[in-house]
């Protein structure tokens, strides 16, 4: 997206409103496809490509609905610790405070 921004860009001439249809607001679709073609460069003669810093791209492990539900109940309960702790923690310092 930033080499796009960074092309000659023409400005559209728009005719000027001077009715109506100015004061009512209109929505409008617009679309986010870049003018330009772009893609992957792939070498060839002449081009050199430099790959120090690429990294392999490896897919996850297949997982079911059912161990996606079960991972996410598993972090869900690891939050609900954490919070149930940290308002016992906040329980029993007010008690000490008000103690005191």
């Amino acid at each position: 997206m930033n080499a796009f921004a960074q092309t000659d860009q023409y400005a559209k001439p728009h005719a000027t409103k001077n009715h109506r249809e100015i004061q009512t607001y209109q929505f409008k679709t617009r679309s986010i496809k870049m003018r330009r073609e772009f893609g992957s460069q792939t070498e060839k003669p002449g081009l050199f490509i430099d790959r120090i810093n690429d990294q392999p791209m490896v897919p996850y492990e297949y997982e079911t609905s059912e161990q996606y539900l079960k991972k996410i109940e598993k972090k869900t309960l690891f939050i609900q610790c954490i919070y149930r702790g940290w308002k016992a923690r906040k329980y029993i310092f007010t008690l000490e405070r008000n103690q005191l």
